[in-house]
């Protein structure tokens, strides 16, 4: 029992962690789309 609630929580992090890190790349690129092409660095440089 132990042992899949340790293997149930890891994966479930781990797919949280990766929808964190596709929403944020989804962010940048709408912020860099919305901006003109050389404010974009600077633009996606201080997003969190």
């Amino acid at each position: 029992m132990n042992e899949a609630l340790f293997t149930t929580n890891n994966l479930w992090m781990l797919m949280a962690t990766i929808l964190v890190f596709v929403m944020h790349l989804g962010f940048a690129s709408l912020e860099s789309g919305l901006s003109r092409s050389k404010t974009r660095s600077t633009s996606c440089l201080k997003t969190p």
